[in-house]
């Protein structure tokens, strides 16, 4: 096990994060527990990333970080003009998210905007 913040910066300096000018963030794109036992990377925040992100989340019984995963894909479909399958998306991440989160909040606010 090692510490989230120790980590984020050894992988921020390992892999240069900072280092590529990009269209989107570089680097930790969902936080999560300050002890980390596992690390899931990608080249590019696509579909396919979020979907396997969610599905391993959701094998390792971690619904409050699948349910984030989640709503981030609803966030790609939506940027597709894949409406239907976006509100789907966020009515599956509100199952999983604890109500009382930051989370659910935000994907709640979402909800409402669509």
């Amino acid at each position: 096990m090692a510490a989230r913040d120790e980590l984020i910066s050894f992988l921020d300096q390992l892999l240069d994060a900072q280092g590529f000018d990009d269209y989107g963030p570089n680097g930790l794109q969902v936080v999560g527990r300050e002890d980390v036992r596992r690390v899931a990377t990608g080249v590019s925040a696509h579909r396919e990333l979020f979907e396997r992100a969610a599905t391993t989340l959701g094998q390792l019984g971690d619904e409050q970080h699948e349910g984030q995963v989640i709503a981030n894909l609803a966030l790609a479909f939506r940027r597709r003009g894949e409406d239907e399958k976006s509100e789907d998306a966020l009515d599956a991440a509100l199952a999983k998210l604890r109500p009382e989160s930051d989370a659910y909040r935000k994907v709640q606010s979402l909800r409402r905007a669509s």
